[in-house]
C-alpha cells in the first residue's frame, strides 16, 4: 500500500484507504489500523487494458552531438512538443519525456474505448508531423514508434515528469522493446494490438515474430500501413427500450406452456453467451405470463453462490410452496413452513425440522425431534423426497418458475433444484431457467428442452439502439441531439460492432449518448469490449459514487445493504442518495421486494472489481470478512455463510482464518455429494499451504486431509493424489494425533484397491496396519475395525476362509471400537461388518447363514445415516434374492428405490449396474441388463468411481450376453472382464469369467487362452482351480454343469 492511504468517505469524510475506518482532519494516522494518513486525498489506482506508445527520433545523437544543451534543447524540444500534442489530441497521455522520444498511455489512467486505434492513429499522425518542416524551419525527422496493448496499473501518487502518475506492468516493457526494433519512419505493432484495429480503418502487415530481450517467447510483430487510417466520433448516451425480437424464442416457449397448461409439466432452459439477453427474455416472457393471470417465482443466482450454499433454494422453496421470504422472522418461518407442510402431506416432527432446517430458521432452543438422523446424507435423502412431495401437492396451479444464471448455482443448491425440475413433470408446472453453455442441466428428464440463444436478429439491435439513442441521459451525463441523418448512422455502426450482443449494444449506445456524438471523430469513441464500455461508465461517476460502486463489486454480486453501510461508514443520508444514483445508472438494481442490491448485469461486477489494484481490495475484503463476522458469527446463518466469510478473509491476506472458517463450511456441507465434499476440504489444505507450520495449522491440515481419504472411496480422486495426501497427513498426524497413523494407512489401502488397485496389495496392507501398535488406551476396538477391513479387503480378493476368520475376530469386538474410529469411517460399522460376512457367506453357498445376517442387515437400515451406505445395503439383499432364486421379492423391492436419487450419485449408478441388472437377468430382461451393464462400465471409465466394481460388472455383462445366446459378444466381454479380473486379484470375477469362457468354446467360439489345451478344457481347469482357491463354492454347480457338457462334447467328437 502506497504511503500517505487516505481519502474521502461517501459525503466527503476522511477514512483510511487501507482499513476503510474514518479519520478526522487533523489526524496523521489511523486510529484503527496505524497506517501512515496523507494531508490531501488520494485517488485509488487501477488496473486496466491500456495501449502503451514509446516514440523516438531517430539518430538524435548525431543531430545534437555538436551542440550545447540549451541548443539541443531547442533542436528537439519542439519535436517532442509536437508528438505531446498529437497523444492528447487523440485522448492519451502522456506519462514522461525522454529529451528525444515520449512514452504515452492509451485507455490509462483516463477509461477511453478504442485505445488501441486512437494509439495507431497518434502513431500515423507522429509520422506525418514528423516529415514535415517547421514553421521555424527546423528540418524533417523521423521516429520510430512501438505500440503494444495489455495490463497497466496505474499509481497516482507516483507523478512523472508529465501528467497521469506512474504506471506499471510487463506491458511497459514489451512496448518499450518493440519501439526498438522498429526502422525510421516505420510504427511496429504486437498482436495485442493489432487484433484491436478495425478493417477498413487501420491495416497492418505482419514483419515476423522477434526475439525480444527479456521476453521468452519470440513476438509477432506487425507494420502499421501510414496510408491507411480514418477520422475517429465520440458516443452518446442510452436509456431503456423495448423488448424487440426474439419471436421464434417467445413461440418456443409458449408452446411449452401450452403443454404445461395441458398436465404435462416442462423443463426449458435457455443457454447462451453473456450479454445474449438470456434473463431479458425470460423476464419478457414472466411478464406476459403474469398478465395472462398466472402466478409467477423467479429467483437468480449469482457468482458467489459456491459461498451462499442454499440461498437460491431457499429463496425458491420459500416463495413456490412454503410461503416463507428470506427475511421473514424464524418463529413466523416456522409457523408458516408448518401450515404448507400440514396442507401437502401427513406432517411429522422430522420433516418439520428438515424443512426448518434448510430455510436456516431452526429453533435453537428446542431439541432435534425423535427420529431424526443424526448424518447429514440421510437427511438429505428424506429432504428432496419431501420437497417433491410439496411440489407436487399443488399440482393443479399453473406456474411459472424462473431461475436465472443456472451456471453460477451453488453446489448444496443443485440436487434441490434438480429434485424440482424431476417433480414438475405431470404438473401445471413449467420450469425456466438460462445459463452460459451449451451443457444440458437435466439431460435425462424426458420433459426438458434446451432453447439455444443465438445473435440477436440486426433489426432488433437496430430497434434497440434507436431507443437508446432517443432516451434521456443518465444523471450528470449532458444530453447530446443527434441529428435524423447522423443518428442513422450511429444505428447502423452500432449494430455492427455489437455482433448481435444486444447488452453489448445497449452499453454502445449507452455510452454514446452520455459523452455526445461528433461525426468527425466516430472512430475513437467506438469501444471494442464490455469490459472498456463498464471502465468508461465507472470513470464517468462522482469520486464517491464510484467508491461505493466499487466496494459493492468486493463485496459480491449480491450487496446485503447493511454490510455495505457498516464497510463504508457514511455521512448519515449520503449512502441512501449514492445507491438512488447508482440504480438511477442502471449500474446497481434493487431487488423486487427492495430490501436488497444487486448488479444490473454481473459484467459490471466483475468489471469493477478487476479495475481495482489488489492493494486496495486487499484492505477492503478483509474489513467485509470482520463486518460479517460481526454481523453473522453467532447467528442462525453462521454456517451457511461460513464459506463467503472464508472467501473474504482469503482475500483480505488472513489465509489462517479463511481456512478456520473453511473448515466450519466444511463440516457444515450437506454430504449428499462427495465430490462436493471434497473440494470443501481440498479449499482447506490449500489455504493452509502457505501458513507457517503451527499446531493448529497441522491438526486442521491432518483432519482435511483424512477426510478426503475417507470419502475419495466415493469421490472418484486420483491415487496419486491419495498417496501425496496421506504421506502429508502422516507427517502432521505424527505430533497432532497418534489415533490417525493406522487409519490413514488402512484408508490409504482402501483407496487404492478401489480406485483399480490389487485387492491382494489391500489384503497385504491391512495386515500390515494390524502389526502396528495399537493409539494409547485402546482395549481391542481399533484391531476389530481393522479386522473388519480385512474381511472387506478378502472378499474382494475372493480369500473367503481368511475373509470369515477376519470377520469372526472383528464381530467380537466390535462394542470396542472407539467413536473416533466411527466417526473417522463415517457409518456405522456394525452394519458394515454384518453385511460384508453376508455377501462372504453367500459366496461361500452357505445360503441359509448368508440370508440370517442380510436380515439382520436390513433391520439396521433405518439406524443407517449414510445414503451411499444405506443404498448399498439396500442392493445387497437385492444380489442374495437373486443368487437364491427369489427374484420376484427383489423386483418388488426395486420399485421402492429412489432411482433418480441414485442416477445423481456416481457410486450408486454403478455399484446400482450391477445389483439392479442381477433382478433384470432373473427376470429374462437381458437386453435391459445389458444396456444397464454397459452404461456402468462407461460411467467407471468416465468418472474414476467404484472402479473395484468394474470386474465385477464385465463378468455380469458377459454371462447377461452368454443367456441370450450372443456367443461372440459374450466371449469378448469375458475375455476382457477376466484379464481386468487377473489384474485386479478378483478371483472370484476371474473364476465366472472363465466358466463364461468355457460355454462360448463349447458353442464353437474360442477366446485366447494361454495353454495348449483345447480352450473348453482350459478355462473350465483354471475356473476349477480358483474355486478350490477361493471357496466360492456358489459357482461350483454351474462349473460341473459345464464339466459336464465339455465331456459330452468330447465324447461325441
Amino acid at each position: 500500500m502506497p504511503a500517505g492511504a487516505k481519502g474521502l468517505n461517501v459525503g466527503g469524510r476522511r477514512f483510511c484507504t487501507h482499513c476503510g475506518a474514518d479519520c478526522r482532519d487533523t489526524d496523521r494516522f489511523c486510529a484503527a489500523c496505524g497506517q501512515t494518513l496523507s494531508a490531501a486525498p488520494a485517488a485509488w489506482g487501477e488496473v486496466k487494458p491500456a495501449t502503451i506508445l514509446f516514440a523516438d527520433i531517430v539518430d538524435s545523437t548525431r543531430q545534437i552531438a555538436e551542440l550545447s544543451p540549451e541548443q539541443a534543447m531547442r533542436q528537439l524540444q519542439p519535436a517532442v512538443e509536437r508528438m505531446v500534442a498529437v497523444v492528447e489530441q487523440h485522448g492519451g497521455t502522456v506519462l514522461r519525456t525522454l529529451g528525444d522520444g515520449i512514452m504515452a498511455l492509451f485507455g490509462v489512467p483516463r477509461a477511453l474505448e478504442q485505445h488501441a486505434e486512437q494509439a495507431c492513429l497518434a502513431a500515423v499522425q507522429m509520422q506525418r508531423v514528423a516529415g514535415t518542416q517547421g514553421d521555424d524551419g527546423s528540418p524533417r525527422l523521423a521516429l520510430r514508434i512501438g505500440i503494444h496493448t495489455g495490463k497497466v496499473a496505474s499509481d497516482p501518487t507516483e507523478a512523472g515528469d508529465r501528467r497521469g502518475g506512474g504506471a506499471h506492468g510487463v506491458a511497459i516493457h514489451l512496448a518499450s522493446r518493440v519501439a526498438a526494433q522498429a526502422d525510421p519512419g516505420q510504427v511496429l505493432l504486437t498482436d495485442d494490438t493489432r487484433h484491436l484495429l478495425r478493417p477498413g480503418l487501420l491495416a497492418a502487415r505482419p514483419v515476423g515474430a522477434w526475439h525480444l530481450k527479456g521476453i521468452l517467447q519470440p513476438v509477432p510483430l506487425f507494420a502499421l500501413r501510414l496510408d491507411v487510417a480514418s477520422a475517429a466520433v465520440p458516443p452518446v448516451a442510452s436509456a431503456g427500450g423495448r423488448f424487440l425480437g426474439r419471436a421464434d424464442e417467445l413461440a418456443q416457449l409458449t408452446h411449452a406452456l401450452g403443454r404445461t397448461r395441458a398436465g404435462q409439466g416442462q423443463v426449458v432452459c435457455i443457454s447462451g453467451n453473456a450479454g445474449l439477453g438470456k434473463t431479458r427474455l425470460c423476464a419478457e416472457f414472466a411478464q406476459r405470463c403474469e398478465r395472462a393471470g398466472m402466478r409467477v417465482v423467479r429467483v437468480q443466482a449469482h457468482p458467489l453462490s459456491h459461498a451462499l450454499p442454499l440461498r437460491p433454494a431457499r429463496e425458491l422453496l420459500g416463495a413456490l410452496c412454503l410461503d416463507c421470504p428470506p427475511d421473514l422472522a424464524p418463529p413466523e418461518a416456522r409457523r408458516r413452513i408448518d401450515a404448507a407442510l400440514a396442507q401437502a402431506s401427513q406432517p411429522s416432527p422430522v420433516d418439520a425440522f428438515l424443512l426448518h432446517e434448510l430455510m436456516g430458521v431452526t429453533d435453537d432452543d428446542a431439541p432435534p425431534p425423535a427420529g431424526l438422523p443424526p448424518f447429514r446424507d440421510a437427511r438429505q435423502v428424506r429432504l428432496l423426497s419431501l420437497i417433491a412431495q410439496l411440489v407436487r401437492a399443488d399440482a393443479a396451479s399453473l406456474r411459472l418458475l424462473v431461475v436465472d444464471d443456472l451456471h453460477w448455482l451453488d453446489a448444496a443448491s443443485s440436487p434441490i433444484l434438480a429434485t424440482v425440475a424431476e417433480a414438475v413433470a405431470d404438473t401445471h408446472t413449467l420450469l425456466l431457467v438460462n445459463q452460459r453453455g451449451s451443457a444440458p442441466p437435466w439431460p435425462r428428464l424426458p420433459h426438458a428442452a434446451m432453447l439455444a440463444l443465438g445473435a440477436l436478429a440486426p433489426a432488433a439491435l437496430r430497434g434497440i439502439v434507436a431507443d437508446r439513442l432517443s432516451a434521456l441521459a443518465e444523471p450528470g451525463a449532458r444530453a447530446t441531439t443527434i441529428a435524423a441523418d447522423d443518428r442513422a448512422g450511429w444505428v447502423d455502426r452500432v449494430t455492427e460492432r455489437s455482433q448481435g450482443n444486444p447488452f453489448f449494444a445497449e452499453e454502445l449506445a449507452r455510452h454514446l449518448r452520455r459523452t455526445g456524438a461528433d461525426p468527425a471523430r466516430w472512430a475513437d469513441e467506438l469501444p471494442d469490449s464490455i469490459d472498456g464500455l463498464i471502465a468508461a461508465r465507472v470513470d464517468a461517476l462522482p469520486a464517491a459514487e464510484k467508491r461505493v460502486l466499487q466496494t459493492c463489486a468486493v463485496i459480491g454480486k449480491q450487496v446485503d445493504a447493511a454490510v455495505l453501510a457498516r464497510v463504508l461508514r457514511p455521512a448519515p443520508g449520503t449512502l441512501a442518495g449514492a445507491l438512488r444514483r447508482l440504480c438511477a445508472a442502471e449500474l446497481l438494481a434493487r431487488a423486487p421486494d427492495g430490501t436488497g442490491l444487486h448488479f444490473a448485469h454481473p459484467l459490471i461486477q466483475e468489471g469493477a472489481y478487476a479495475a481495482q489494484l489488489r492493494t486496495r481490495t486487499q484492505g477492503m475484503h478483509a474489513r467485509v470478512a470482520e463486518v460479517m463476522e460481526q454481523r453473522y458469527v453467532r447467528a442462525p446463518r453462521a454456517g451457511e455463510l461460513a464459506a463467503l466469510m472464508a472467501h473474504h478473509r482469503e482475500q483480505g491476506g488472513d489465509r489462517l482464518l479463511a481456512a478456520r472458517h473453511a473448515v466450519r463450511a466444511a463440516q457444515w456441507l450437506r454430504a449428499g455429494d462427495a465430490a462436493q465434499v471434497i473440494a470443501a476440504w481440498r479449499k482447506v489444505m490449500t489455504l493452509l499451504e502457505s501458513e507457517a507450520e503451527t499446531e493448529e495449522t497441522r491438526q486442521l491440515s491432518a483432519l482435511a486431509a483424512g477426510r478426503i481419504v475417507f470419502v475419495g472411496w466415493r469421490g472418484g480422486i486420483t491415487t496419486q493424489e491419495v498417496s501425496q495426501l496421506v504421506t502429508r497427513a502422516l507427517a502432521q498426524a505424527a505430533a497432532a494425533d497418534a489415533r490417525l497413523p493406522q487409519l490413514l494407512h488402512f484408508a490409504h489401502a482402501r483407496m487404492l484397491q478401489a480406485s483399480g488397485g490389487s485387492a491382494d496389495d489391500y489384503v497385504h496392507a491391512v495386515r500390515q496396519v494390524l502389526d502396528m501398535p495399537d493409539p494409547p488406551g485402546d482395549t481391542g476396538g481399533r484391531r476389530a475395525l481393522l479386522n473388519v477391513a480385512l474381511s472387506q479387503a478378502c472378499g474382494w480378493a475372493g480369500l473367503l476362509r481368511e475373509g470369515l476368520a477376519a470377520s469372526d475376530a472383528a464381530l467380537a469386538g466390535l462394542h470396542r471400537i472407539t467413536p473416533f474410529d466411527v466417526d473417522f469411517i463415517g457409518y456405522g460399522v456394525s452394519h458394515w461388518a454384518w453385511s460384508l460376512r453376508s455377501r462372504l457367506l453367500l459366496r461361500m453357498g452357505r445360503l441359509a447363514e448368508a440370508k440370517a445376517c442380510n436380515d439382520r442387515v436390513q433391520t439396521m437400515l433405518n439406524d443407517e445415516p449414510d445414503v451411499v451406505i444405506q443404498g448399498i445395503f439396500q442392493t445387497l439383499r437385492l444380489e442374495h434374492d437373486c443368487m437364491q432364486a427369489r427374484w420376484r421379492r427383489a423386483w418388488a423391492d426395486t420399485q421402492r428405490f429412489d432411482l433418480a436419487a441414485r442416477e445423481r450419485n456416481d457410486y450408486l449408478r454403478i455399484s446400482g449396474a450391477y445389483f439392479l441388472s442381477l433382478v433384470d437377468i432373473a427376470r429374462h430382461q437381458y437386453t435391459s441388463a445389458c444396456a444397464r451393464l454397459h452404461d456402468g462400465l462407461q460411467h467407471v471409465r468416465q468418472a474414476g468411481v467404484a472402479v473395484d466394481f468394474e470386474p465385477e460388472i464385465g463378468v455380469l455383462l458377459a454371462e447377461a450376453l452368454a443367456a441370450r445366446r450372443a456367443w461372440p459378444e459374450a466371449a469378448r466381454a469375458a475375455q476382457e472382464a477376466h484379464a481386468v479380473a487377473h489384474q485386479r486379484a478378483n478371483r472370484i470375477a476371474e473364476c465366472r469369467a472363465a466358466l463364461v469362457l468355457a460355454r462360448a468354446a463349447l458353442q464353437g467360439v474360442s477366446a485366447p487362452s494361454s495353454a495348449a489345451e483345447p480352450a473348453p478344457l482350459c478355462w473350465l481347469t483354471r475356473a476349477g482351480e480358483l474355486l478350490d482357491l477361493t471357496g466360492a463354492d456358489f459357482w461350483r454347480p454351474a462349473w460341473r454343469a459345464v464339466s459336464a457338457r465339455s465331456r459330452a462334447s468330447a465324447r461325441a467328437a
